[in-house]
């Protein structure tokens, strides 16, 4: 599962891949003018494995290896067997456009959306907090 705060991120593109032997996802992610991208692969067998490109220097990725990513995920996933989806979000959409596109592909449950996991927290923690503790 990718952790996500749609408050501040974007989701710029997100693949899937079903397949029977492996489920595959990645996206790239976009924070102002950052960039970052992420895979998760989950195998048959119960294994999985995770990684993020990062620069030599360990900085986020610039506009040209962005597009060496976006390509190198486009043809990785494409030599998977199995269901495909591929979708590439409007440049500006809002927290709650990202999560309409998401769930019209039934793909909210790999996500978790950090600012919506804080919000809940603070709430249980309200309602669990005896007034005048505070």
């Amino acid at each position: 599962m990718f952790q996500v705060d749609l408050r501040r991120d974007r989701f710029m593109k997100l693949w899937r891949v079903s397949g029977d032997r492996v489920d595959a996802t990645a996206a790239v992610i976009r924070r102002g003018e950052r960039f970052t991208a992420a895979v998760h692969y989950r195998y048959a067998d119960g294994r999985s494995r995770s990684w993020s490109w990062r620069t030599r220097q360990g900085t986020y990725l610039t506009g040209r290896e962005i597009v060496q990513c976006i390509n190198s995920i486009d043809r990785g996933f494409r030599a998977i067997p199995g269901v495909h989806v591929r979708i590439d979000f409007p440049q500006d959409a809002s927290r709650e456009e990202q999560m309409l596109i998401l769930l019209d592909y039934g793909l909210t449950r790999i996500f978790e959306d950090a600012a919506a996991a804080a919000e809940t927290a603070a709430a249980n923690d309200d309602r669990t907090t005896e007034p005048g503790t505070r």
